[in-house]
């Protein structure tokens, strides 16, 4: 069948068709529904973006069809997928659906997220749909299966790869944001390298306790496997995969004692009132590091060092009401929130100026294309990116720090990073890494355990 590319003569079209110098790809795994991790590649979908034009009027049409390759298959001359990169990479550009789980399989200095491109373009998520019947058909009757792709005629995969194709590829026709780089090659390379380490688990107890809709997508042996969704409006990453998320484990200790270290201790590494000091950042008001950030304005609020727990827990409410709400009119006086008032109305005025506010680490763009906008909402936006682009900023250097170390970053939540450590690195390693995620003034506490039942 011609869109099968299986002979040398096939290939050498592709290549070929190399100086275009885009193609879309889809990597075909043994199951969709496994984490990336634990499937391996069944075929390959290659369209070289070649437009098509119509005889008659000359008009540019779309793109010419794609092709599929064998690469371990039921179907077809299997084609050893080192050849399949070898053509890839005469690529200057590749087009993807999800570059994070394409790194599992395929490594290309061009990698293009369509994804991640039309989440940050719209503010929305890019919606497509599996429309192949026969594809449907074997997923709703054997989605278990781990190989179940190679039982899948290559045809109906190769009819499902095209029909995925023509529903996103509006998306290659987008401009591309300045801050898209930020996202595609720095955050999607971080959480990979986050995703790809796995977290031990007492597997029997974490299934008992968490029931993952099926062990197998998720788990090996002892390791589970978390996944990072990036395609969220304020770019802050959710993780929730195979019914378990793992930005929200419980609190209760049958659960934290699930997870076990493969080295030596978990550390877990928690900034100090972290939104109120990416706020003191943003407004240019300073917190003392030696003190708790809701301590601090606590004893404004209340006129006194000596701060109860219940007064505490108040002036929680307070910051976290006045950041993402209003500001109450009894403290509305004090300097940490006329100055924040000043940044949301300065935040809103530039918005309705220009249409545009930007995340000052990253640059990502809020534009009057988001819907039912206010202050407030705006100002909770800003936040989030600030804090995501923070953390990429930082977890940047953390990885670059553990290149040649034991000891591994497992786990990045809102306000605190996991580490499973291995006491051959040294104290010194974790002192090094504390200092990077607190530069700038942002304290960090230290707490080390045999699971996450820290203190």
């Amino acid at each position: 069948m011609f869109y099968i590319a299986e002979s040398e003569k096939q290939l050498q079209r592709l290549r070929d068709l190399s100086y275009l110098g885009a193609c879309y790809v889809e990597i075909v795994t043994e199951n969709d529904n496994f984490h990336p991790a634990l499937t391996n590649v069944v075929a390959v979908y290659i369209r070289p973006l070649e437009e098509k034009i119509n005889k008659e009027t000359q008009d540019i049409e779309g793109w010419e069809s794609g092709y599929i390759i064998p690469v371990d298959h039921n179907e077809g001359l299997c084609v050893d997928f080192q050849k399949v990169q070898d053509i890839l990479a005469l690529y200057k550009t590749v087009y993807v659906l999800d570059r994070k789980a394409t790194l599992y399989h395929l490594v290309h200095k061009g990698l293009v997220d369509l994804n991640l491109l039309y989440s940050i373009t719209t503010y929305s998520r890019l919606e497509y749909f599996v429309r192949e019947k026969t594809y449907n058909w074997f997923y709703n009757r054997y989605g278990g299966r781990k190989d179940l792709n190679k039982i899948i005629p290559l045809s109906k995969i190769y009819e499902k790869c095209e029909a995925t194709f023509d529903q996103v590829q509006q998306v290659l026709e987008f401009t591309v944001p300045v801050e898209f780089k930020f996202y595609n090659e720095i955050a999607t390379n971080l959480f990979y390298l986050i995703e790809k380490e796995g977290i031990r688990v007492d597997t029997h107890e974490f299934i008992e306790k968490f029931k993952p809709a099926n062990p197998d997508f998720s788990i090996s042996g002892e390791t589970v496997y978390t996944r990072y969704n990036l395609y969220n409006t304020t770019g802050r990453p959710t993780n929730s995969f195979n019914s378990v998320n793992f930005l929200a484990i419980p609190k209760g200790q049958e659960f934290r004692r699930c997870f076990k270290p493969k080295n030596d201790e978990f550390v877990q590494m928690d900034f100090d009132g972290y939104h109120v000091r990416l706020v003191s950042s943003l407004i240019d008001y300073e917190i003392p590091k030696d003190v708790k950030a809701h301590m601090y304005l606590a004893r404004q609020y209340f006129g006194k060092e000596e701060i109860s727990k219940e007064e505490y827990g108040k002036a929680k409410q307070v910051n976290f009401q006045s950041i993402y709400g209003t500001i109450p009119e009894e403290y509305a006086h004090l300097e940490f929130f006329r100055k924040l008032k000043d940044k949301v109305d300065s935040l809103w005025s530039q918005f309705e100026k220009t249409g545009e506010v930007y995340d000052p680490v990253s640059g990502k763009t809020y534009s009057s294309e988001l819907q039912e906008m206010r202050p407030t909402k705006l100002m909770n936006y800003l936040i989030q990116s600030y804090e995501t682009s923070r953390n990429v900023e930082r977890l940047y250097w953390v990885l670059k720090k553990l290149q040649n170390c034991k000891t591994k970053l497992l786990l990045v939540t809102y306000d605190s990073i996991l580490l499973d450590w291995s006491k051959e690195d040294g104290e010194e390693l974790l002192t090094e890494i504390q200092k990077i995620l607190e530069k700038g003034g942002f304290p960090v506490s230290v707490e080390k355990s045999k699971d996450l039942n820290f203190s």
